[in-house]
């Protein structure tokens, strides 16, 4: 498979993180990168990854804690009333191993992708991370509970 659009998307992503100032490990031979951004109140690992074979840009940004167990469905319906708001990514709960991320993708299957769309992909990954991850982490404990969430939030509304 030709991945010339593979390796450029990738080079525009570091050089992206390079011109932010951002220290990344990357997976070079995977066209994956991994680094840890500070949001207002948690870090948020962030992980980018291209698919050669879809043409498909991945980012996630995962959310600092592990829902307990007791916690999970309550997040699980947070989460999808968060995601029926947003225009773009979604929140994709993993709800065996209580893992929260949030997810953003793009395709560069007829076009490439340039770092000002990367950057702006990431910013809004990061900024909708970090609006959410304290509220979510608040109803995986059951300090805040989904009916509460839907009152505060609007149903999830920004």
């Amino acid at each position: 498979m030709d991945d010339r659009r593979t390796k450029a998307v990738y080079a525009a992503t570091k050089q992206m993180c390079d011109e932010l100032g951002v220290k990344y490990a990357a997976f070079d031979d995977e066209y994956r990168m991994e680094f840890t951004s500070v949001g207002e109140d948690l870090h948020i690992p962030v992980s980018i990854r291209l698919s050669p074979e879809n043409r498909v840009l991945v980012m996630l940004c995962e959310c600092p804690f592990s829902v307990p167990e007791r916690g999970r469905d309550d997040v699980a319906l947070a989460a999808s009333m968060v995601n029926f708001s947003l225009a773009d990514g979604s929140f994709d709960f993993d709800r065996l191993r209580g893992r929260l991320r949030f997810r953003v993708t793009s395709g560069y299957y007829d076009s490439l992708l340039g770092k000002e769309a990367l950057y702006r992909m990431l910013a809004y990954a990061l900024v909708i991370t970090d609006e959410y991850n304290d509220k979510l982490f608040d109803v995986a404990l059951g300090r805040l509970t989904v009916s509460r969430f839907a009152e505060l939030f609007g149903n999830g509304r920004r």
